[in-house]
């Protein structure tokens, strides 16, 4: 949890071992690191996603940053 609570509000990529709202990956802005899960802003509503199952996760490079 430390390290998604360091980069809140920067875009990520992130994929979980089994589907969570029909997916296994998801891109976007993480917007919320709570004790139990990230919340990830996509294209539609920000998706929850548990700590536990998540197998990978990456910050993903801006131009211009």
């Amino acid at each position: 949890p430390s390290h998604f609570e360091r980069v809140v509000g920067q875009k990520v990529a992130l994929r979980t071992a089994g589907d969570i709202a029909g997916r296994t990956r998801f891109r976007g802005q993480l917007v919320e690191a709570g004790a139990r899960s990230v919340r990830v802003a996509t294209d539609g509503e920000p998706i929850e996603i548990p700590y536990d199952s998540i197998v990978r996760g990456n910050l993903v490079e801006e131009a211009g940053r």
